[in-house]
């Protein structure tokens, strides 16, 4: 295998990250748009030869706000990618028929999960049917369409979802047929689409990555899902906390049997990377599953700032060497799951809804490391590549002043190493703190 690749990241993008603080062995290539924010980052702590600036078009003023046919045709027509012979670039399930056709296009090779596999696992109804199939734990559930569900709904309390959806959006909490038609009506449900409807399970909502490999599985420390309640009968996705593992030891064995085995079923069907798993844990202790996300996420972050959550390993050289070939991997034996004492989480900054209004961009943070001590936050350094101290944070953004978001958009993304959510799923001070000071209105 090539010991030194060079490979095209996204400075800004979750991949970008995950490779910043993680992968040692490959020739990065940061594609940075001139003259922005992230332009500015990474020319303060990266050498000239890791950045491949390239001009955003006309429409754009941050790259947040292009979409990938835009970045690519920029590309080609400015001859970014020249030299550049692997990208690595997971992106959310809309943009992945147009990946891979770019990636195609250009004759680069695309280091993530197959689009095929991701597309099959993502779906809502297709998972459903998987896990019912292997007899694997999962909530009751049927398919229905809109209209169906407008006259009669077939449990007490349904959770709806779109087949195809990401981070909480397109799932809605209902009780009552009444609900349904007000999501009908705004558009959010569509009379003749086909969805997926669970029955709603009272319990604690955890995620799992499964790193699998086409000769071994290694399944990650838990984290708690963090959500809030918002109208339309939606919950939006907040962040991930990590769990110190004492306080799971005794679902841990049975948790762990659990989704080796899912592991295990993605790997007979040719699935190869990460594969995150949200579920639910009721009050008996009893596993059910709810989706698979089968693509990079937060999570491989921490898997950096703390490899004693996916055992010691170094996650992402493995998921490298897996995608590129490497056949034979052995990880580490074990009848429950990795324990650690971390507790770090991750947390998406969300535009509030401001009376129906679109929030507008007035202030930009620089990305890097931050402190958050005695209710202050103060920057630190733009390095993200550094071992954070127990109240250090990561904080990355790709908005540009002056541009305008709806409500709940995701305007920057905070990773830190120290708590952010109660116990009881609530933001905790720091949360607070932290969203005070990078408030961009």
């Amino acid at each position: 295998m090539p010991r030194r690749l060079a490979v095209g990241i996204l400075p800004i993008e979750i991949d970008g990250l995950v490779a910043f603080t993680q992968l040692r062995r490959y020739s990065l290539r940061c594609l940075t748009a001139r003259d922005t924010a992230e332009d500015r980052w990474v020319s303060s702590f990266l050498p000239p030869a890791a950045i491949v600036r390239y001009s955003l078009p006309a429409t754009c003023s941050s790259v947040e706000q292009a979409d990938l046919s835009e970045l690519f045709t920029a590309w080609r027509r400015q001859g970014t990618l020249r030299g550049i012979s692997h990208l690595w670039l997971d992106t959310a399930n809309h943009d992945r028929q147009t990946l891979r056709r770019w990636t195609k296009k250009l004759h680069i090779r695309l280091i993530a999960t197959d689009v095929e596999r991701q597309q099959q696992f993502e779906n809502k109804i297709w998972f459903d049917r998987f896990l019912g199939k292997h007899g694997l734990p999962k909530p009751v559930s049927c398919v229905q369409t809109g209209r169906q569900l407008s006259r009669q709904l077939p449990y007490r309390r349904c959770v709806i979802q779109h087949s195809m959806s990401d981070g909480g959006e397109g799932t809605f909490f209902v009780r009552a047929t009444a609900q349904v038609q007000t999501l009908l009506r705004s558009a959010r449900l569509r009379a003749s689409e086909r969805y997926l409807v669970r029955q709603f399970i009272a319990g604690t909502a955890y995620g799992i990555t499964a790193l699998i490999t086409p000769s071994d599985v290694q399944l990650s420390a838990l984290r708690v899902q963090e959500f809030v309640s918002a109208k339309n009968s939606q919950r939006h996705f907040l962040g991930i906390q990590w769990v110190p593992g004492d306080s799971v030891r005794k679902d841990s064995t049975k948790i762990a049997a659990v989704f080796k085995r899912v592991g295990r079923l993605l790997q007979a069907e040719g699935f190869i990377g990460f594969a995150n798993f949200d579920f639910l844990l009721d009050r008996h202790g009893d596993v059910h599953i709810v989706e698979c996300n089968p693509r990079i996420s937060f999570s491989q972050t921490h898997f950096a700032l703390c490899p004693a959550l996916l055992a010691g390993l170094n996650a992402n050289q493995l998921f490298f060497a897996a995608l590129l070939g490497q056949k034979r991997f052995r990880f580490p034996r074990s009848a429950g799951l990795p324990v650690s004492n971390f507790s770090g989480a991750a947390l998406y900054l969300k535009a509030r809804p401001v009376r129906g209004k679109r929030l507008t961009i007035r202030k930009v943070f620089p990305s890097g490391i931050y402190r958050v001590r005695a209710g202050r936050v103060e920057f630190v350094s733009p390095d993200i590549r550094r071992t954070l101290r127990s109240d250090e944070c990561i904080y990355v953004a790709a908005v540009a002043v002056g541009e305008q978001y709806p409500a709940w958009y995701d305007m920057g993304t905070i990773v830190s190493v120290f708590p952010l959510f109660s116990p009881a799923g609530r933001p905790n001070h720091s949360t607070r703190v932290l969203e005070r000071y990078f408030n961009p209105s």
